[in-house]
């Protein structure tokens, strides 16, 4: 009878490892394999709960059943036992595979309900092992944050993901080319996070340290990370410059303009790649004080070359691009920029389109 059971068993366990079974197949052996297991509890229960990882794997990944994952929690929380260590990953992985899942269907709460049980079990495993446990302490608290911030609990994401920065600080330094990604990352998410409270001070001060690192990811990598890094020039230096911190901003928009290739604006109502963010590197130039000669002769060799590419288009994508000045709180200033380097037109064109903006002079 043993020795029938324990074949009957391994035939049902790898038909559902089986990547070739269909998830309705699955989860009709599942129905034996628990039905198998109930008869004889004793002898397969290290096995019976690893299928039962399989399945919630299977769910998550397929037919996202919520009710059968929460069946199958409840049997991992008779199991586990954390004074004894019996089956503490299966019970955290069971919860995060239904954090996962009802994340899926933007159910938060439940999100933060079944993350935050997974935390505290994390947090006491990483206080008796910090260095087995570290990474996975960092990911939890990353989850969670992101659920709070989900659901406008900025402060108390901000104060987990301050010590996922602490955590991955310590990761990074132990294998920069392993964590340097992901510890860049989380540094722009608590950057983010404070410019929601409007420390943007603060925000400015991660963003500074984030972008330090995602450039030494385009200097190992260029092709792969050249749009996110001058992505995150424009973001940083526009930031800066409307927080007043001019020389900042003239710094990181002058390393934009020299990655800046004019040959990537392919159409006429592309020609706002270079509009708007030279209209903001003058601003900031001239309210630094600083010389913008060299500026007049870059735009001017910029013009000519769309002028010539994009003929008349290009004049009259121009009046829709005075658009994007119109509600900004330096827009008289902007419109003026706009105004002397951009607008050269006939007379009449340039009066017409005067006519329809009444706040200009």
């Amino acid at each position: 009878m043993i020795q029938k059971f324990e074949a009957t068993f391994l035939i049902l366990k790898k038909k559902i490892n089986d990547i070739n079974t269909s998830n309705k197949d699955k989860e009709e052996t599942f129905q034996q394999l628990k039905e198998l297991y109930l008869k004889n509890q004793d002898e397969k229960k290290d096995d019976y709960l690893k299928c039962l990882n399989t399945i919630l794997n299977l769910y998550n990944k397929g037919t996202k059943d919520i009710q059968e994952q929460e069946k199958i929690l409840d049997i991992m929380k008779e199991f586990y036992d954390f004074n004894n260590n019996e089956y503490v990953q299966e019970y955290i992985y069971a919860l995060n595979s239904l954090a996962y899942s009802y994340n899926d269907i933007d159910n938060t709460n439940k999100v933060i309900e079944f993350r935050e049980v997974s935390l505290s079990i994390v947090a006491k495993l990483y206080s008796l092992d910090a260095s087995k446990w570290k990474s996975d302490y960092a990911y939890e608290l990353g989850f969670l944050s992101f659920a709070y911030k989900k659901v406008d609990r900025v402060k108390d994401a901000i104060e987990l993901q301050k010590k996922v920065i602490s955590t991955r600080e310590e990761l990074y330094n132990e294998d920069s080319s392993q964590w340097l990604k992901i510890y860049c990352e989380d540094l722009y998410g608590l950057a983010i996070l404070y410019k929601k409270i409007d420390n943007i001070d603060k925000a400015i001060e991660l963003r500074e340290r984030s972008i330090g690192l995602r450039e030494k990811l385009y200097d190992e990598d260029s092709s792969k990370w050249e749009e996110v890094y001058k992505n995150d020039l424009y973001n940083l230096a526009s930031i800066c410059l409307k927080n007043k911190n001019y020389e900042l901003s003239v710094k990181y928009f002058k390393v934009f303009f020299e990655m800046f290739d004019i040959d990537e604006i392919k159409s006429h109502d592309k020609i706002n790649l270079l509009i708007y963010p030279f209209v903001k590197y003058y601003q900031a130039t001239n309210l630094a004080d600083e010389s913008i000669k060299i500026l007049d002769k870059y735009i001017d060799n910029q013009i000519k070359y769309l002028e010539e590419k994009f003929k008349n288009s290009y004049k009259e994508q121009l009046q829709a691009e005075y658009e994007l000045y119109k509600n900004d709180d330096l827009s008289t200033e902007k419109v003026k920029i706009f105004e002397n380097y951009f607008w050269e037109c006939t007379e009449a064109f340039y009066l017409n389109f005067l006519v329809n903006q009444p706040y200009v002079k």
